[in-house]
C-alpha cells in the first residue's frame, strides 16, 4: 500500500511516487522487475496479470534496455499507441505536453478495448556504444502510462501529472 513514500528500482534508476492508498506492485518481464504499476483506488488489486480489462484508471511506469532496437521515438511508440484525435488528452491539466522531467519526451494517445483511453509518455535516457563507427545509441527507453475512461478522464489527468511531477528518472551509468 502506498505510503507516500517513493518506490524505486535502481537498476533502471526509476523512482516512483503513487498516490496514497494505492496498492504498487512491480511490473515484471518473466520474472525481472522493469518497473511499477497501480490501479487507482484499488486496495485489493492483486499483482498478478490478468486478462480482464479493469474497472479503475491505471497508472505506470517502466524502463527497458531495448532502446537501441528503435531508432526514433515513433518506432518505440509502435503502432499500439499512436495519436487518434480523442481530443485535448494529449494536453496536461496546466495546459503543456506531458513530459517527463529533464528528458525530452514523446507523448501519444489511444483508444484501448472498451473505449478506455490511454496517454503514454515516452524517453529515452542514456546512451551506449553500438560500435563499428556507428553513433551512440540510447540505453533506456522510459514510459509512463495512464489508463482511464471518458467519464474519469479529467480528475485522472490530475493524478497522471501529480505522478509525472513525482518521478525522477536517472539512468545508471554503464559499468565499464
Amino acid at each position: 500500500m502506498s505510503d507516500g513514500m517513493p518506490v524505486t528500482n535502481e537498476e533502471y534508476g526509476i523512482r516512483a511516487i503513487f498516490p496514497v492508498g494505492s496498492r504498487v506492485c512491480e511490473g515484471l518481464s518473466g520474472a525481472h522487475p522493469h518497473g511499477f504499476f497501480t490501479r487507482v483506488g484499488d486496495d485489493r488489486m492483486e499483482c498478478q496479470p490478468s486478462r480482464d480489462l479493469p474497472n479503475l484508471s491505471t497508472l505506470s511506469v517502466w524502463a527497458d534496455y531495448n532502446a537501441a532496437f528503435y531508432r526514433t521515438p515513433e518506432e518505440a511508440r509502435g503502432d499500439n499507441c499512436r495519436i487518434t484525435g480523442v481530443g485535448d488528452d494529449l494536453i496536461s491539466p496546466q495546459g503543456r505536453p506531458w513530459a517527463f522531467r529533464g528528458l525530452a519526451s514523446q507523448t501519444c494517445e489511444a483508444v484501448e478495448g472498451g473505449g478506455r483511453i490511454r496517454i503514454d509518455v515516452l524517453a529515452y535516457a542514456g546512451t551506449q556504444s553500438v560500435g563499428m563507427g556507428e553513433p551512440d545509441a540510447p540505453r533506456y527507453l522510459y514510459s509512463a502510462s495512464l489508463s482511464t475512461t471518458r467519464k474519469t478522464l479529467a480528475a485522472d489527468k490530475v493524478v497522471f501529472q501529480r505522478f509525472l511531477d513525482g518521478l525522477v528518472l536517472t539512468p545508471p551509468k554503464p559499468s565499464e
